[in-house]
């Protein structure tokens, strides 16, 4: 799925280990603050360029075998306290994974589902049953 649009997405907190990997610059360990469907912002010991495109893999159990979320992103932002990153493709995967993962610290995980079905996969969503 390509993320070829900027839209505004509902931003939740999230703090745990994430993988940052950049083509020639290696990976690092950092740390996730926030995410969202379109985003996350994170914080790593040595921040990236603006522009520079990398690969984001956490596995956000901690567990050995449980889903696994990887997505393509780039730096939209970096200053002293963290980066910014906008998602560019995400695999089938990865986007339920995270979608789940994210409907579970949200306020209101109906709104998360709205942005799910009508931003990304540009349906309606279903009806809540009644």
């Amino acid at each position: 799925m390509s993320f070829s649009r900027r839209r505004k997405f509902t931003r939740v907190p999230l703090e745990t280990a994430i993988q940052v990997s950049t083509p020639g610059a290696g990976d690092w360990p950092s740390r996730l603050r926030n995410i969202s469907l379109g985003g996350m912002f994170i914080q790593a010991e040595e921040n990236l360029a603006q522009g520079i495109h990398c690969t984001l893999n956490m596995d956000p159990s901690g567990h050995p075998g449980s889903p696994h979320v990887r997505v393509e992103g780039e730096i939209v932002r970096s200053r002293d306290e963290g980066m910014a990153v906008k998602f560019t493709s995400i695999d089938a995967d990865s986007l339920v994974c995270l979608w789940d993962l994210i409907k579970g610290c949200a306020d209101d995980p109906r709104t998360i589902d709205h942005e799910y079905f009508r931003d990304l996969l540009e349906i309606e969503p279903p009806k809540a049953a009644s």
